[in-house]
C-alpha cells in the first residue's frame, strides 16, 4: 500500500530527529482525516498534541522572517486586559466557529475560521486578537501588510502564497493587520501599482477560499470602506471594535490594568472625574499610553508601592475629547 504525503511527512521529521515538526505533521494528520468512526479520537489526539505552545519562531523559514513576527501567546497579559462585551463576543464567535470547523471536517467539509476587525485606529483590534490567541492556546503570528508591501512589491502575492502554506502547517492565529493596503475595491484599479494591488487581493481571495479550520485567521482595518467587497464576504464574520462608550468602560481599563500592577490609586477621585464626564471617550490605546507614562514617572519620583499612583492625566483626557 502506497503511503500518503501525511505518513512520509511524519516518517521524515522522526528520521530527522524534528520531534516539532513530526507532531506538527501528525496534527496535519488527524485534521485530513475524515472517518466518522474516529471523530472522538481526533478529538481527544488533537487536544493532546496542542496542548503545549509551539516554538514557531524557530521553525520560520529564512525566507519569511523579514515577514512574520511569532509571539507566544502563553505570555499574554490577560489580567491587565480589559475584557468587554464586545471582546467577549469576538472571543466566542472563534471559539464557537472552532468546535464547528472540527465537526465539518468529520464530515469532509472545510470550513474557514476568519474574523474582519474593523474601526479606527487604537481601539484595540490588535490585542484583542493577541487575548484570542491566549485563549485559544495557539501561537499568534503577526503580518503588516504595509511593511510587506513596501519591501516585495513585485513578489508580494507569492510571498502571500508562502505566509499561508506554513501557517497552515503550524496550529496558529495568523493576523493580518492595516489588511486595507493591499485590498482596496480592485474597481479603482487603473495604474500599474494599483493593478498589481488588485492581483494580490484576488490571491488572497484565493487563499482563503481554501482555508481549512486547522488555523484561525483575524484581520484589522481602519478603513473597512475601502476593502475590496469580494474579499470581505470570505470572512465569516465582521465585528466593529470601537472606543469606550462612556466613562464606566474608561474606568475599568484603567483600574483593571493597575489592579493587575499592584498599585494603589485614589477611586474616589476616579468617580468625581467620571461625574463630569460628558464628552467622548479617549481610544483604549491612548488610556493605556496615559496610565504608563503616570507609573512611570511614580517609578522615575521613587515613589513606595504604597504611594498612589497619580490620574492626573483623566482630567487632561477629558479636555481634549470634549
Amino acid at each position: 500500500m502506497a503511503m500518503n504525503k501525511d505518513t512520509i511527512d511524519i516518517i521524515d521529521a522522526i528520521a530527522n530527529h524534528n520531534m516539532q515538526r513530526a507532531r506538527m505533521a501528525a496534527l496535519a494528520a488527524v485534521t485530513n482525516d475524515t472517518a466518522q468512526s474516529r471523530e472522538w479520537w481526533r478529538r481527544e489526539v488533537r487536544k493532546k498534541l496542542e496542548a503545549e505552545p509551539f516554538e514557531l519562531s524557530e521553525a520560520l523559514p529564512s525566507d519569511l522572517r523579514g515577514m512574520l513576527v511569532v509571539e507566544d501567546s502563553s505570555k499574554f497579559p490577560v489580567g491587565r486586559f480589559n475584557l468587554d462585551s464586545t471582546n467577549s463576543e469576538v472571543a466566542h464567535h472563534v471559539r464557537k466557529v472552532r468546535k464547528a470547523c472540527d465537526r465539518l471536517a468529520a464530515m469532509g467539509i472545510s470550513y474557514a475560521n476568519a474574523t474582519m476587525l474593523h474601526g479606527e485606529p487604537g481601539v484595540g483590534k490588535t490585542m484583542l486578537a493577541r487575548y484570542v490567541a491566549y485563549e485559544q492556546r495557539l501561537p499568534f503570528v503577526y503580518v503588516s501588510f504595509a511593511r510587506l508591501v513596501d519591501s516585495y512589491m513585485g513578489a508580494t502575492g507569492k510571498n502571500i502564497d508562502r505566509v499561508f502554506s506554513f501557517c497552515e502547517s503550524y496550529p496558529c492565529l495568523l493576523m493580518l493587520d492595516e489588511i486595507d493596503t493591499i485590498s482596496a475595491t480592485r474597481t479603482s484599479a487603473h495604474d500599474g501599482a494599483a493593478k498589481e494591488l488588485g492581483r494580490v487581493t484576488v490571491t488572497l481571495m484565493q487563499r482563503l477560499d481554501r482555508l481549512n479550520g486547522s488555523m484561525i485567521l483575524m484581520a484589522a482595518t481602519n478603513r473597512i470602506d475601502i476593502v475590496d467587497p469580494a474579499l470581505r464576504r470570505r470572512f465569516t464574520r465582521e465585528f466593529e471594535i470601537t472606543r469606550p462608550k462612556d466613562f464606566g468602560e474608561v474606568r475599568s481599563i484603567i483600574e483593571t490594568f493597575l489592579d493587575d500592577c499592584g498599585l494603589r490609586y485614589d477611586v474616589g477621585k476616579i468617580e468625581r472625574i467620571g461625574s463630569q464626564w460628558s464628552g467622548p471617550c479617549p481610544t483604549q490605546d491612548r488610556i493605556i499610553k496615559a496610565l504608563i507614562e503616570s507609573i512611570a514617572d511614580h517609578e522615575l519620583q521613587g515613589l513606595p508601592k504604597e504611594h498612589e499612583v497619580s490620574i492626573g492625566f483623566l482630567p487632561k483626557m477629558m479636555e481634549v475629547a470634549s
